[in-house]
């Protein structure tokens, strides 16, 4: 059975800059090129892609996927439980203002898209499938377009509330050490730094490393398993 990774760092936005500058170095020296960045696109109704004072933020991104790195659509404005709150037009809405939002700035189309905190209603995941996405991602595991869902709870270390955040730091270091096959979705936000989790989050990325786990994007993911 394959053992493969998908690293996702969550909450880009022109308002964590520094804090992903931070993430992205980290993830250059382990030399884990294969990685997921989610965009927010109106980042708390108040920092849209298309600004002007967006650009420095925008130069980031498009480095990143000069380097290799998947760049995928996080929400709209990253707001708590966004798209469980949504019927199926509102979803449809919001969904059609960020992909335009994502396009205008980046020219290309996001392969996936994930919601804040992993939390879709159904209407929202029955609107996503009106998008050309090939993947979301829930609580419960990764959800490619067209086929199975892939049971996997993330590895998560920014759960809003730090001592809870100590613990499953805690949980994450237990379950990389005894998982031995399979998917593990291994979540990156910029609280992380803020919060002091990166040293952590370095231990656990050199555990997988060393254990011989592939590391491979969210897109490569979906189209691996799309075509079994």
């Amino acid at each position: 059975m394959k053992k493969e990774v998908i690293v996702s760092v969550h909450d880009l936005a022109p308002y964590y800059e520094n804090d992903l500058i931070e993430i992205f170095a980290l993830l250059d020296d382990l030399k884990i090129q294969n990685r997921t960045h989610l965009v927010v696109p109106n980042f708390g109704r108040n920092e849209r892609l298309t600004d002007e004072a967006s650009k420095s933020f925008n130069a980031l991104v498009i480095n990143e996927k000069s380097k290799g790195a998947e760049i995928s659509l996080h929400g709209i404005h990253h707001e708590y439980a966004e798209f469980y709150k949504m019927n199926y037009e509102e979803a449809k809405n919001a969904l059609e203002f960020g992909l335009k939002e994502f396009q205008d700035v980046y020219g290309f189309s996001p392969p996936g898209f994930v919601a804040p905190q992993w939390q879709m209603s159904r209407d929202s995941l029955r609107a996503l499938k009106d998008f050309p996405f090939i993947y979301t991602e829930t609580l419960r595991g990764f959800r490619p377009m067209h086929a199975p869902i892939r049971y996997a709870f993330p590895l998560n270390y920014d759960w809003g509330i730090v001592w809870m955040d100590h613990f499953f730091s805690a949980m994450n270091r237990v379950r990389i050490a005894c998982r031995f096959a399979g998917l593990v979705r291994f979540a990156i936000h910029p609280m992380d730094v803020r919060n002091g989790f990166m040293p952590a989050i370095r231990r656990h990325l050199e555990v997988l490393i060393r254990n011989d786990w592939s590391f491979i994007t969210a897109e490569n993911f979906a189209k691996s398993v799309n075509h079994d």
